[in-house]
């Protein structure tokens, strides 16, 4: 009776040696003559649909790497294609190539080196899919280009557009012009030189501006001063305006000690509305460049007045 058992044990042993698990089953035991228990193997390749794996959860399957299901309803086998910028769910940073079994890096992203075996994020990289959208220095954040800006509130990534008024990131004293692509300099600078695509700028003395009338650059970078025959005074709205000194006016008949007060008081309001802020912007720096220039010219006034000149 032993023998027989042992036998047909034996027998048995050798049928089932060749053959194989059920997909996605391993054998939990192969050198075992007497243990037959298969046990759920995650991760390997089915044995009847190539690119599929079975999944962490028993009986269930799941695309290799790079592919997706033919049929989205499928839940438990079936065909899978390959799927040209789906994002690894291996390798960091990258996505199906065109080619299949290819990788390339995800947008913003380029190969740290030939063997193209990891990324890095590469900041002036433009956008594969918007328009005049480039990566930021942060990686996975994304800007206009220089001149544009966000179609829309800006909240979510999308196109850009050219925007007039706009300060170069890399030249501060550059402003967007209404031509797309255009630039020019900020009131007050002129181009350093004629290099195409350099918008270096130096400050120009006595240079004018449209938005500032009778004002003209003065001799300190930044500063302001009006046309001779001209004062600046300040408007009801806290703005400054150079207008014309009266021809009555200019004839001192002495000391005038309340005038001169009055402009020293004017002086030191002047070199507080002077000084820089966080977050000033174009304008917000040329109004201070106006109260600086405007501080020198009621020191003059405040010192004229108490000489009575």
């Amino acid at each position: 009776m032993r023998k027989s058992s042992l036998a047909l044990i034996l027998a048995s042993s050798l049928m089932l040696a060749g053959c194989q698990a059920q997909d996605g089953y391993s054998w939990q035991d192969s050198h075992s003559l007497i243990n037959f228990t298969q046990i759920w193997t995650p991760g390997k390749q089915s044995a009847a649909f190539p690119h599929v794996l079975a999944a962490q959860e028993k009986d269930k399957w799941i695309p290799e790497d790079g592919y997706s299901w033919v049929d989205k309803d499928t839940t438990t086998r079936g065909q899978v294609a390959w799927m040209p910028g789906i994002a690894s769910s291996l390798r960091a940073n990258q996505i199906a190539g065109q080619q299949e079994g290819t990788w390339e890096p995800a947008a913003g992203y380029r190969w740290q080196s030939e063997l193209h075996n990891a990324v890095a994020w590469a900041p002036g990289t433009p956008h594969p899919q918007f328009n005049h959208v480039i990566a930021a220095s942060n990686e996975q954040q994304w800007q206009p280009q220089n001149g544009y800006a966000w179609d829309g509130d800006g909240k979510t990534l999308g196109n850009a557009h050219w925007q007039q008024g706009m300060i170069h990131r890399l030249y501060p004293h550059a402003i967007s012009t209404a031509s797309e692509g255009g630039w020019t300099p900020a009131p007050g600078y002129s181009w350093a030189n004629a290099t195409l695509g350099d918008y270096t700028t130096v400050w120009s003395p006595g240079s004018t501006s449209a938005l500032m009338p009778h004002m003209i650059a003065a001799w300190n970078e930044g500063y302001w001063q009006p046309e001779a025959g001209y004062t600046i005074e300040q408007q009801n709205d806290g703005s400054l305006l150079a207008v014309e000194i009266p021809s009555d006016s200019q004839n001192g008949s002495g000391p005038d000690y309340g005038a001169a007060v009055g402009w020293g008081i004017a002086t030191a309001l002047a070199h507080q509305c002077s000084r820089p802020q966080d977050g000033d912007g174009l304008l917000a720096t040329i109004g201070r460049g106006l109260c600086s220039g405007a501080a020198e010219i009621f020191a003059e006034k405040s010192v004229a007045a108490a000489r009575g000149n």
